[in-house]
């Protein structure tokens, strides 16, 4: 674990979790460790910051209202986004609408790890749409909270650098704003591709556990190689020992990445998610194509039956 040398990349302050405070026994290592892992604190400036620094081109707005549930595999209600006027005095026929994407089985990229075959629901047509979510869980000791839910790509091209906002409301008052700390696992999601992703909320003890609903916002860019877009890596390997998923994941996209790598466990019962845990790589410099890094998630005690773990970093 690095949270020194990712702060200081990219500027953030980690006070006593730097390298010589995570320097002493075993125990208390593993105990920095966890807590730049926990979703919320650290990590969640790190990467929040980074991805709103980057230029994020051909965004696409969406609004998904769900009502909360211990994990539901019900999808839930979107709304459409504008449509551009055209400029030009000739009337131009009216282009086809995007075919439906078809709903593709769960990790269809081979880009995850792990035991986890969730089957989830298929979604609004031609939308990014929200279909299943985890039970909030809120921080211990702060005021935060997350939400970990599964969405997939419904239009017909492949996305990437996905960052979503969402509100909470509670009998119709708006208790609670949040938006995703880092991007979705995969990194790039296919047309019909399931993703997953968490919400921070900061005001999240103001959040009822059951009957609040949310409204998710989420903005992506073209999925492609340019620089700072988010880049997959291929987990090659994940293995559970006891409480920590470790393994090692390569750089298959053909070209140079730069870190810092995020690893995303996302935990599952079945087809219901029921959370997700993270970690920086061990690595944290330029990873040349076919390159390796490795990492280690603590699972705390996020519910987890079965796994799926993604990571990413960024293109050159």
């Amino acid at each position: 674990m690095r949270c020194a040398q990712v702060g200081a990349k990219f500027g953030a302050k980690y006070g006593h979790l730097d390298d010589d405070a995570a320097g002493g026994d075993g125990e208390h290592r593993r105990e920095q460790q966890s807590l730049c892992a926990e979703p919320g604190l650290y990590l969640s400036t790190i990467f929040r910051r980074t991805f709103r620094a980057l230029p994020i081109p051909a965004a696409v707005l969406i609004s998904v209202a769900l009502l909360a549930g211990c994990g539901s595999d019900n999808a839930g209600t979107t709304t459409g986004a504008g449509s551009a006027n055209s400029t030009t005095t000739s009337t131009a026929p009216e282009e086809p609408k995007n075919p439906d994407a078809t709903p593709q089985p769960f990790n269809v990229s081979g880009l995850l790890n792990g035991d986890a075959k969730p089957t989830l629901p298929s979604g609004d047509a031609n939308k990014v749409a929200v279909i299943a979510q985890a039970p909030l869980e809120r921080t211990s000791g702060l005021d935060s909270a997350t939400l970990t839910f599964a969405f997939r790509n419904n239009t017909d091209k492949a996305i990437s650098h996905v960052d979503w906002t969402a509100t909470a409301r509670d009998g119709g008052k708006l208790v609670a704003t949040g938006s995703s700390y880092a991007s979705s696992q995969p990194a790039q999601i296919a047309p019909g591709e399931v993703g997953m992703a968490v919400i921070q909320f900061e005001s999240g003890s103001d959040i009822p556990r059951n009957g609040a609903k949310y409204e998710f916002s989420v903005e992506t860019s073209e999925a492609n190689t340019e620089s700072y877009n988010t880049a997959p890596l291929v987990v090659g390997e994940a293995n559970r020992n006891g409480k920590t998923i470790v393994g090692s994941a390569t750089n298959k996209t053909g070209k140079p990445l730069s870190g810092p790598y995020l690893a995303e466990v996302y935990c599952f019962n079945g087809n219901n998610i029921t959370g997700e845990r993270s970690n920086v790589a061990e690595e944290h410099g330029d990873v040349q194509p076919n390159g390796t890094v490795h990492f280690t998630v603590y699972l705390s005690d996020t519910p987890c039956k079965t796994f799926a773990v993604g990571v990413y970093g960024f293109f050159s």
